[in-house]
């Protein structure tokens, strides 16, 4: 069994711990908080980009051979366009 001094010891370091992860999660929440804000600042950039990327393609006459263009989602390696 335990003495005293080491049972206070424990407590005294969870004490510790648990001060340490509740600043670890502030830290966390304020970073996520200023991502998500600017995610949502590039969104009227990512919209133009996307209605500009469309019309370009649209108005592109050689659009059948531009499969890069036509193609959606994303590249997994640059060698594969080649």
């Amino acid at each position: 069994m335990a003495s005293l001094k080491e049972l206070r010891a424990r407590i005294t370091g969870v004490k510790s711990q648990r001060k340490i992860t509740s600043a670890m999660k502030m830290v966390a929440a304020s970073k996520l908080r200023r991502f998500q804000t600017r995610a949502e600042a590039s969104r009227p950039y990512a919209e133009a980009m996307r209605h500009m990327m469309a019309e370009l393609v649209a108005a592109s006459p050689a659009s059948e051979t531009a499969p890069i263009l036509m193609r959606g989602g994303r590249v997994k390696s640059i060698l594969s366009l080649c």
